[in-house]
């Protein structure tokens, strides 16, 4: 009983990390639009910053990307290696445990990020200074 308290308490300690923007799965029918309009070419890079359970991410590697996700929140970074060991794409995918603060995007070909209002449009500022 204790470590499943504990294991609780660190799956919310760290969605406390992802509180401006807290997981919210993309319903299926705005994944297959945004699919449609990115236009993947074979081999892009494809990054997801705050990647949730990687719903992005597998979409992107099936339509032909090299497709990485990035996640904070602990629950939803775990969904999405579950939902990976069992993906047809597994070679095209990959999902980090990282703030996108501090990731790496300077080799990004599509770059996919939903966030609140207010953290939107400080991680613009925060690109358009890279």
């Amino acid at each position: 009983m204790l470590i499943v308290l504990i294991l609780i308490f660190c799956i919310l300690l760290t969605a406390a990390f992802a509180k401006d923007a807290p997981w919210i799965p993309t319903p299926k029918k705005d994944v297959l639009r945004f699919i449609q309009l990115a236009k993947i070419k074979p081999n892009q890079l494809f990054y997801d910053l705050g990647c949730g359970d990687g719903r992005l991410v597998f979409a992107a590697a099936e339509a032909g990307a090299k497709a990485k996700g990035f996640e904070i929140s602990l629950l939803p970074f775990l969904l999405a290696n579950v939902r990976k060991f069992f993906s047809k794409n597994k070679a095209s995918i990959q999902i980090s445990y990282r703030n996108i603060w501090k990731a790496d995007i300077s080799h990004a070909d599509l770059i996919y990020v939903w966030l609140t209002p207010g953290i939107e449009q400080k991680y613009r500022l925060n690109l358009n200074k890279n």
